[in-house]
């Protein structure tokens, strides 16, 4: 096992205070305390109760701000000096115990990280996200959780650690830290004899909308598989692509959408089995942005049920 750098480890957690310590401006929190102190001493100050209040939270945020930034300072020195007496006296229990504290600092400065850039009128306030199932009963309540879920993770995942890679990024360049965007929406398009289908889509800022289709046999708990909604041991491929390419074509005539050369091309080459959801109409299939259209919308193609595609209950898809 490799032995622990403390001289490297007491270094970025100095140099991040110092980051920490220039975006917010010591200085000024110093300046800003002081002129707070002074409005909270005014004889007339719960005149305007609402006004005081702005004042006092101010003045204690501003404080427990500037509290944080010395003991942090403090405890990087504490730490260094306790790593010192622990190689001069040989005291590996003082070794572990400084290799612990500086675990904690570094978790601390993450946080605090975060926090300078959190200064805006609403940023101390928390951030609600209400998730309504609305109609659709149990199985819409049960969705409504597996979003809740999703979301979740996703932060958790992705977007905490990415703020806080920006994060350091911005105050390692002064530069402004733009705020992190992102939508994800559903709808469910089929409800009806035991098949459920819909649809999520999430889009990120600056970047394309992202779809993604399921349909679940709610008898088995399974995925129902595009293929299942043609007739036994026919070619459903060649038939799907042949009905999509001819609904293309329809609409293309009518000037309803304006398509890419290639689109041909496209259509087969991008062509996935699970880019698809149930609707009372029809199977919708859709495609990634660009693929076949040169507009930002993601391109989707109804297909009518028939004597090519069946309809649900017809015959029961199977799940796989």
């Amino acid at each position: 096992m490799a032995e622990f750098d403390f001289t490297q480890a007491i270094g970025e957690a100095r140099a991040k205070y110092e980051s920490i310590a220039k975006a917010l401006d010591v200085d000024r929190l110093k300046a800003d305390i002081k002129d707070l102190e002074t409005q909270a001493a005014a004889p007339g100050l719960w005149d305007d109760p609402e006004n005081a209040q702005k004042i006092t939270s101010r003045l204690s945020a501003a404080e427990s701000q500037l509290k944080r930034l010395n003991s942090a300072s403090q405890r990087i020195d504490d730490v260094e000096t306790l790593v010192e007496l622990g190689h001069e006296e040989g005291d590996q229990d003082s070794l572990d115990e400084a290799q612990s504290e500086i675990g904690e600092i570094q978790k601390d400065l993450d946080q605090m990280e975060i926090q300078t850039l959190l200064d805006g009128e609403y940023d101390e306030r928390s951030a609600v996200v209400t998730i309504r199932s609305g109609a659709g009963g149990v199985d819409a309540a049960d969705f409504a959780q597996m979003l809740l879920r999703m979301y979740l993770r996703y932060c958790e995942r992705f977007l905490v650690p990415q703020a806080r890679e920006e994060c350091r990024s911005a105050l390692a360049s002064s530069a402004p830290f733009t705020p992190m965007e992102a939508e994800l929406m559903y709808q469910v398009t089929y409800n009806e004899g035991g098949l459920w289908s819909l649809y999520t889509q999430s889009r990120e800022a600056g970047a394309p909308a992202v779809r993604r289709g399921d349909t679940w046999d709610l008898a088995t708990g399974y995925p129902v598989a595009l293929s299942a909604f043609f007739p036994a041991k026919t070619p459903w491929k060649r038939h799907l692509l042949a009905l999509a390419a001819s609904e293309l074509e329809r609409r293309e005539t009518a000037g309803v959408i304006r398509l890419r050369e290639d689109w041909r091309r496209q259509l087969r080459r991008k062509f996935n089995p699970n880019h698809f959801y149930l609707t009372a109409e029809g199977i919708v299939l859709f495609y990634p942005v660009y693929t076949l259209s040169p507009s930002s919308i993601i391109p989707t193609i109804l297909l009518p049920y028939g004597d090519t595609l069946l309809r649900p209950g017809r015959e029961k898809p199977s799940a796989v």
